[in-house]
């Protein structure tokens, strides 16, 4: 599994990255997405981009993007 996949498992999720409840196939929380510049929320619906879209989004909110952790 890659990070990009976990990003599109948590698109489909019903949890936001903060643990907020959010709708499935929202990127965030209505609180976390409202706090986004209108360009970033825009470019959240650009479907060839989305995984790095949803990174800066999540650097830009100061929250963790969902990864793949590595076993130790």
């Amino acid at each position: 599994m890659t990070d990009d996949l976990v990003i599109y498992q948590n698109l489909h999720g019903t949890v936001c990255v903060c643990g907020a409840e959010k709708k499935a196939r929202q990127s965030f929380c209505r609180t976390h997405y409202f706090k986004l510049p209108p360009g970033t929320r825009q470019a959240l619906y650009e479907v060839s981009e989305y995984p790095e879209t949803f990174r800066r989004a999540c650097e830009l909110l100061g929250l963790e993007a969902p990864t793949v952790e590595v076993a130790k």
